[in-house]
């Protein structure tokens, strides 16, 4: 088994345990025989649980973001590219819902002796990518440029993750029409037009 093939399968099954028992919960023993490799196999690439733990959430954390850069690319007009985004960054989590619980429980307080994750960090990243592109629909017209980029930001991020975890835990069925709903309230808000 190749080198890559080797981490990735670590990687996946150290997210599936992490997401459905905790960090305290989910065993070396058991990550490394789901994934079929030995414990030194283990050590080797990630050097110990914590290590592995802070690489699977950092792998996730990069994939996301990846989407998001590829989603807003191009040149068409930024209400078009917002619309990418929130496809690719729905469709993303939904098929990811074992990365999507790992990234929640590292935003509450770690327990079991989870190492503490800098989400903000990572998530400052990805919003820098997302002003950027509202910094362009501002420039355009589509965007009000009397309103706080951040605000902006988080406004659009936090509709997506509760349609997310609404998702996810069965309260609101998967629909493709969610991220034009989406879209059309974080452009047009709930006043008449």
């Amino acid at each position: 088994m190749a080198e890559p093939e080797v981490r990735e399968r670590i990687l996946a099954e150290a997210t599936r345990l992490f997401a459905e028992r905790g960090f305290g919960g989910a065993s070396v023993r058991e990550i490394v025989e789901a994934a079929g490799v030995t414990k030194p196999v283990l050590y080797y690439h990630y050097g110990n649980k914590e290590g592995l733990f802070l690489e699977t959430v950092r792998h996730h954390m990069d994939r996301l973001g990846q989407v998001m850069t590829d989603a807003i690319a191009g040149d068409e007009p930024v209400p078009v590219r917002l619309q990418r985004f929130l496809t690719a960054y729905l469709d993303w989590l939904s098929a990811h819902e074992h990365a999507l619980k790992l990234l929640v429980a590292c935003r509450h307080t770690p327990e079991g002796g989870q190492p503490e994750v800098d989400m903000m960090s990572m998530h400052r990243q990805h919003g820098e990518l997302l002003a950027g592109l509202l910094a362009q629909g501002v420039a355009q017209g589509t965007i009000r440029a009397d309103l706080n980029p951040q605000d902006l930001v988080m406004g659009l991020i936090g509709m997506a993750n509760i349609f997310c975890m609404a998702r996810m835990f069965g309260a609101i069925p998967s629909d493709a029409d969610h991220p034009q709903r989406i879209l059309d309230l974080f452009l047009h808000g709930a006043a008449p037009r």
